[in-house]
């Protein structure tokens, strides 16, 4: 895993020893630059992804 310079809740939640995850479409070095896009495919892959995660934590046993 690896960290960045980026802002987000998740600081917070690491400052306080909880475990946190941050994702989204596409590359972080994309993310709040003058030229910011996303691709259909990146985004179709996204939620595909967040899909399968709240299927995941909300099928539970």
């Amino acid at each position: 895993m690896g960290f960045w310079d980026g802002v987000t809740e998740a600081g917070y939640y690491m400052n306080v020893d909880l475990d946190a995850v941050v994702c989204g479409p596409d590359r972080i070095s994309q993310a709040h630059q003058p030229n910011e896009c996303i691709s259909v495919s990146s985004l179709v892959e996204c939620e595909a992804f967040l899909y399968c995660l709240i299927s995941n934590l909300t099928d539970a046993k």
